[in-house]
């Protein structure tokens, strides 16, 4: 199971490294999104929701503390649904004293849909660390490891097809991974 580093937790709690947090906004936004659609927010909702959960995350971050592995992405869905309740609850008469949770009441570790929701973070951290690196690397080279990665070409069928040599392909598609790998562990602390 993927977990968030708790080294990169204890930075954003620091708030010394102000390009710590624009990563993870970048990397995590998706997934709160992700949450709040799950736990029944409409499309034209979830950005607003995504922004509430990041605001008071900010604010409480110097207070939060991992309980144990896999605990940060639980509690952060946990969240998430807590703030979707309140956004749809928010022009009803019936109001929340408080929506943020304990932070260690966590959802139970041996939930069915942790598999689904490692897959989807997974899916929506690599997306969002392209993005976030795409700028660094030559487009011949992100041509290189979309056919390489997501069209599922081999090196040879590569090299023929943009007249470059299968060293190329293969220097082009390991930097790119050597960076997606650097950024990605940097939230991510592998068991």
């Amino acid at each position: 199971m993927l977990t968030t580093s708790p080294t990169q937790l204890k930075r954003l709690r620091l708030r010394t490294e102000p390009e710590a947090w624009d990563l993870f906004v970048k990397l995590y936004s998706p997934l709160i999104g992700h949450f709040a659609q799950s736990a029944g927010a409409p499309s034209s909702d979830v950005a607003d929701i995504s922004q509430e959960v990041l605001t008071w995350f900010y604010s409480n971050i110097p207070e939060f503390e991992l309980a144990h592995k896999g605990a940060f992405r639980r509690w952060l869905r946990h969240v998430t649904q807590n703030f979707t309740k309140k956004h749809r609850n928010r022009n009803a008469t019936q109001t929340m004293n408080t929506f943020a949770p304990d932070l260690f009441d966590l959802i139970a570790a041996d939930d069915p849909s942790e598999e689904l929701l490692d897959q989807e973070h997974r899916r929506q951290l690599i997306l969002r660390a392209i993005s976030y690196i795409r700028k660094d690397f030559s487009d011949s080279a992100w041509e290189i490891f979309h056919r390489s990665h997501f069209l599922n070409q081999t090196p040879d069928q590569i090299s023929k097809e943009l007249n470059v040599t299968k060293n190329a392909v293969y220097i082009k598609t390991c930097r790119i991974h050597a960076r997606l790998r650097h950024i990605i562990e940097k939230f991510i602390d592998n068991p």
